[in-house]
């Protein structure tokens, strides 16, 4: 995982995720568990390659042989969402 900068002050320096990698971790709790992550990641508001190389990443990441098609639907719903331009209301 990488590092970005979120505040570099006298005596304190706050570090976040690098976005690429926070985008991969905000979808991997998409797909992981139920919750808020579907607003959290919109409002992020990833590209679409970066939903795209977050889900190459994700897929191989569980054992389970569902995962992967698991993986793709919801990546698939939140670009679905993003085109129709929904903020709230949608469902995953």
């Amino acid at each position: 995982m990488r590092l970005a900068p979120l505040f570099d002050g006298k005596a304190l320096v706050l570090l976040t995720l690098h976005r690429a990698d926070l985008i991969k971790t905000k979808c991997w709790a998409l797909c992981d568990r139920a919750g808020s992550d579907t607003e959290d990641l919109l409002r992020l508001k990833p590209t679409r390659d970066e939903l795209l190389e977050a889900m190459s990443w994700l897929k191989p990441l569980d054992e389970n042989p569902e995962w992967p098609n698991w993986v793709e639907r919801k990546i698939k719903r939140i670009l679905e969402v993003q085109a129709k331009g929904i903020e709230n209301g949608f469902s995953t």
